[in-house]
């Protein structure tokens, strides 16, 4: 049987202590971790959100700009503008999440390095 301890009391949790210590300090970067990557994602959402909105709304231009025309020559200039418009914006996009994808992991990092007392 493994009755052993060491020491008594107080002295008893003196031995345990750093591995409690060392089992915080994971805890709370796990918990910063967490924190982190839920932050992401609500950013994200955020910005995929407002991307989406503002494209939308040129969708429903695109339609009024058509209704306006009179020729097909005009309703072709103006799908070609909005064609070129949307791929701009969407390639504008890209970059920019890609931007908060490295921002994000470099505050992961930062957040999750072991903090010195």
């Amino acid at each position: 049987m493994m009755d052993r301890q060491i020491g008594s009391g107080a002295a008893m949790f003196d031995v345990a202590n750093p591995l409690l210590a060392d089992g915080q300090k994971a805890a709370f970067a796990l918990a910063r971790m967490q924190g982190q990557a839920l932050r992401a994602v609500m950013e994200y959402q955020m910005e995929a959100l407002s991307f989406l909105r503002h494209r939308y709304e040129q969708d429903l231009r695109l339609f009024d700009d058509i209704a306006g025309t009179d020729e097909l020559k005009d309703v072709m200039q103006v799908y070609n503008r909005f064609c070129e418009s949307a791929v701009k914006e969407y390639a504008q996009e890209a970059v920019k999440l890609a931007g908060m994808t490295k921002n994000g992991a470099l505050e992961a990092t930062q957040a999750t390095a072991p903090r010195r007392n």
